[in-house]
């Protein structure tokens, strides 16, 4: 019966160690597979250059240079290929993708992303890119919602300043500094002058305005240039305008007061009527 016990033992430590690598043998197929199939769901390769880069042949494949070509040579830098490989030249897919990345941080409001939109507006002069809420499609040449609304991105501060449709004014209206976390911002563009921001809130129990200091000072320095030396200006004008740094603050400021109350306190209305 020992003896029986024994070989029953052995052939148990057999059998397991068999499994084991029967395991492994599946693990590493499946792995194998994994990157086979990942291969195969490679991002396609863009067909153009992208904007600003200019597109040259060698005997290794179709390029991107940065910079002029003079008899078929990049005398700039070689940035990317439109082949699928060239030794030292990474797909100009990639690089799109990183420049893309890198706009998206500088120019995007939050939640949105960059891309040229050269397929569906043609490479304006004036124009960097767009910013939009929609995805991308594979090769990043268009949005895959295109009725989705985007911003402009234009190359120029000033044209910046003044559109509406600009992704500046989107970031901007990201970036002031709100009295209150229900404030609401909203722009305002007269003719041809900078927008200027104002912001809505409520203060206890009135509805109040104030506006964005740094915009509202651009749009005076185009309204009437010599404000800022003008005594009587700063004195009536500009001294007197509700700016938001200021009412947020105050507002701060009236919150650390443990003896600070409000109208209604103050006239007693605070308390409950039954």
């Amino acid at each position: 019966m020992y003896v029986i016990i024994v070989d029953m033992d052995k052939y148990i430590i057999i059998g397991l160690i068999i499994l084991m690598i029967l395991l492994l043998i599946i693990h590493k197929s499946n792995g194998a597979n994994l990157k086979e199939k990942f291969q195969d769901k490679q991002v396609p390769n863009i067909e153009a250059c992208p904007a600003d880069l200019n597109r040259y042949t060698t005997d290794r494949g179709i390029n991107c240079c940065e910079g002029p070509i003079e008899n078929g040579q990049c005398k700039g830098i070689p940035r990317c290929t439109l082949s699928n490989s060239v030794p030292g030249l990474i797909r100009c897919v990639d690089y799109k993708t990183k420049n893309n990345d890198e706009f998206t941080k500088k120019y995007c409001p939050k939640g949105t992303f960059f891309f040229d939109g050269i397929s569906e507006r043609g490479n304006l002069a004036n124009v960097i890119g767009y910013c939009t809420k929609s995805k991308l499609s594979a090769d990043l040449s268009r949005r895959i919602a295109p009725l989705d609304k985007m911003c402009v991105e234009y190359k120029d501060r000033s044209t910046n300043e003044r559109s509406l449709d600009s992704c500046w004014v989107q970031k901007k209206m990201e970036s002031i500094l709100l009295p209150t976390k229900d404030a609401k911002v909203q722009a305002r563009k007269i003719k041809k002058l900078p927008i200027f921001f104002f912001v809505t809130y409520m203060d206890e129990m009135f509805a109040k305005v104030c506006f964005d200091r740094p915009t509202m000072e651009g749009y005076l320095d185009k309204l009437y240039s010599r404000w800022r030396t003008n005594r009587l200006f700063r004195k009536y004008i500009y001294n007197k305008m509700p700016f938001c740094d200021t009412a947020r603050e105050k507002m701060a400021a009236r919150a650390r007061d443990p003896n600070y109350k409000s109208p209604l306190q103050s006239a007693g209305l605070n308390k409950p009527l039954f």
